[in-house]
């Protein structure tokens, strides 16, 4: 879910000088309490499964972050699931994208039940996705022990596609700054950090598409600086109370969640295909009180201002985009990178070119043009295909046509289409950088994000073989003819495959999006 998509379709976009000038504004904010973290809850379910040791931690490990992968969609929701139903004082849920769809009824409804158990309850959604879902938030917010602010909101509520893109592009140096942050906190003892945003598509629910995506289950000594974190941005000047910016009515503000729920017929997990063992649910490592799946790693944690913003007069605070860079600098033997959009800017093509001066070996996974959301920043990301390749640079792009071809990828993936969006750096194989950051302009300068760093060699090898992008049977592998200097698309799987042509997509498609390409600015992308 991304704003290129909405900037293509904006044929009227020399308008915007003009419209500019009916632009409202961002108002003057009325004045909302101030609220902070509540004390942990070690007490708790979820306090005693945070406490619960590493099998075979050293004394040492104590002090040390604990971490789950949740790489898979049916662990990953039962993950929310469990923090929601077991916490005992607080939940906290920032994130960029709350599908109006069967999961994101299910997580409303779970936090609205939370709420009237008399857990305190802090949602904070960016608002560039929530045309239409007014009666559903006012709804939690109404609950006495529930809380919803938006981040950046538009004002007017516009309830459709089209008015909403018309206030956009009025108000468009306020609005193009958005929340792309994803992170929830259970009892200030647990947090999930990561890639996904709560929507069928990220927990293989969808019957269309579906997102490879992943993120991370964390207890000890991580999970407060990640609370400090949501507090700026529940606190931020830019963080609206929904009651102050919506029109809703009374009787759409009382309509209740539950009954969105059952009309979404959702259920409780993905319908996958993929079994963990029950030692892996989250669930049942909190009915059982331990867990044999932590792991104990060095992680720190590092997030953009809230209010960032080009030539903003505020000093410069260095971006997560930036603390990434800094971090990669200091690969030694590998660095690979996966990210669902990929156009490098010239200090990450200056960087890339040091590492491989220095023998590091570096690999790049991203989604192939046939299948990514959004194909225009394929079209920008294949100008640079040629000059990686030459430098020695390893690519690989995620095909829904190789998935397919997969007997256990088509059955975690059904009928629907596979893409990629999950964002990790694993740097020699032992150091994982992960969140929210993708690899283009618009995380680098526009977007605020959230990233994760972990230092540990048994967590880089289990997000790394649960990708696997270098061997897996859905990608093709980008190369480059040492003769002719062409582009070959190379399959892993049984049946070898050489194309001479971008898999998947016309001369008629390409020209349509290079053609969009030129309208939409490089920094939206």
């Amino acid at each position: 879910m991304r704003l290129a998509r909405l900037l293509a379709a904006l044929v009227c976009l020399p308008l915007a000088g003009w419209l500019a000038g009916c632009a409202s504004g961002l108002p003057a904010r009325e004045r909302t309490p101030v609220q902070w973290a509540l004390a942990p809850a070690h007490d708790g379910a979820l306090g005693r499964l945070a406490a619960a040791p590493p099998p075979g931690a050293a004394p040492s490990d104590a002090a040390a972050t604990r971490v789950q992968p949740l790489v898979e969609a049916p662990l990953a929701l039962d993950a929310r699931l469990a923090l929601i139903r077991n916490a005992q004082s607080s939940i906290d849920l920032q994130t960029y994208y709350l599908g109006n769809d069967a999961t994101g009824a299910l997580i409303l409804r779970e936090l609205q039940q939370a709420a009237r158990r008399g857990v305190r309850v802090r949602l904070l959604l960016d608002d560039f996705h929530t045309a239409g879902r007014d009666p559903w938030l006012l709804a939690l917010e109404r609950e006495p022990f529930a809380h919803v602010r938006l981040f950046n909101p538009f004002f007017g509520r516009q309830r459709n596609p089209a008015q909403r893109l018309f206030a956009f592009v009025a108000d468009f140096s306020r609005l193009t700054h958005r929340m792309h942050n994803k992170l929830m906190v259970a009892d200030g003892v647990l947090a999930i950090a990561g890639g996904r945003n709560v929507a069928d598509e990220y927990f293989l629910r969808a019957r269309e598409a579906n997102f490879i995506d992943l993120e991370v289950l964390l207890g000890g000594a991580l999970v407060a600086e990640l609370q400090s974190i949501f507090d700026l941005y529940w606190n931020s000047d830019l963080a609206y109370g929904i009651e102050q910016v919506t029109h809703a009515s009374a009787a759409e503000a009382v309509r209740p969640i539950e009954a969105q729920g059952d009309a979404a017929g959702h259920e409780d997990v993905a319908p996958g295909a993929a079994h963990p063992p029950r030692g892996a649910w989250v669930s049942a490592q909190i009915e059982q009180g331990a867990s044999s799946r932590w792991l104990a790693a060095d992680a720190g944690a590092v997030a953009d201002p809230p209010d960032r913003r080009p030539g903003a007069a505020a000093p410069h605070c260095i971006t997560a985009r930036e603390r990434m860079a800094q971090l990669v600098e200091s690969a030694r033997e590998s660095y690979e990178l996966v990210t669902p959009y990929f156009i490098p800017d010239a200090a990450a093509l200056a960087q890339i070119e040091r590492l491989r001066a220095r023998g590091v070996q570096v690999s790049i996974a991203t989604n192939g043009m046939a299948d990514t959301d959004e194909p225009i920043v394929n079209t920008v990301y294949n100008r640079f295909r040629r000059e990686l390749l030459a430098r020695g640079v390893r690519l690989f792009e995620v095909s829904a046509r190789q998935i397919g071809r997969s007997r256990p990828l088509r059955q975690r993936f059904g009928d629907s289409k596979g893409r990629l969006h999950a964002k990790l750096a694993i740097i020699d194989r032992r150091t994982v950088l992960l969140g929210s950051v993708n690899f283009d302009p618009r995380s680098a300068r526009l977007n605020t994000e959230l990233g994760v760093r972990i230092r540990s060699e048994e967590v880089a090898r289990r997000l790394r073989d649960a990708l696997h992008m270098d061997s897996s049977e859905g990608v093709y592998e980008v190369v480059l003819d040492p003769d002719t200097r062409t582009l070959r698309w190379v399959s892993n799987g049984p049946e070898r495959e050489v194309l001479d042509e971008e898999p998947g997509v016309g001369l008629l498609f390409r020209l349509r999006m290079l053609w969009l390409s030129w309208l939409v600015p490089l920094d939206q992308l």
